[in-house]
């Protein structure tokens, strides 16, 4: 990932949870976001971190909401 935004014009970390409804109520405007800055250099990322959320819930989430960017979980360990 770090290869992927080095050059890149900005990058928006969006910190999400699939619990969480002030995280799931921006996903639409972050969707659009997405959407309208992607051709200019604009990389999103949306990081999980709450532990009860595996890599395969992270997906899961992000498949059903239909998040555009990739999506990553943060284990803690770095």
């Amino acid at each position: 990932l770090v290869d992927e935004t080095r050059s890149t014009e900005a990058t928006v970390v969006a910190f999400l949870s699939a619990g969480c409804p002030v995280a799931n109520g921006n996903l639409p405007t972050l969707a659009k976001l997405h959407k309208k800055f992607a051709d200019r250099g604009v990389v999103f990322v949306g990081v999980f971190s709450h532990p009860a959320e595996d890599a395969a819930a992270v997906a899961a989430h992000a498949k059903e909401a239909g998040i555009p960017f990739p999506c990553l979980r943060d284990d803690g360990t770095s």
